[in-house]
């Protein structure tokens, strides 16, 4: 799957192949659609939000779009 990858703080971001994630109890696996850059992902790149306890190399990121492509047991499925 291809994913936006920080390396280093500090660096661009880099288009980049990895292996698609297996989740785990209860976790799911999300197809997505569309994503975006929000300010703390920004920050997190820069190496200036400490709180967010990241470290490179890191897929950053949680404003997505998409649809649950596989759920690990117990995920109660949605109605």
């Amino acid at each position: 799957m291809r994913a936006v990858v920080l390396k280093e703080f500090g660096a661009p971001l880099v288009l980049t192949e990895i292996e698609k994630p297996i989740p785990g109890p209860g976790q799911v696996l999300v197809r997505v659609a569309a994503s975006g850059v929000n300010p703390l992902d920004a920050k997190i790149r820069a190496g200036k939000a400490a709180h967010a306890r990241i470290q490179p190399p890191a897929v950053l990121g949680l404003d997505l779009a998409g649809v649950v492509a596989w759920r690990a047991a117990p995920v109660p499925a949605q109605s």
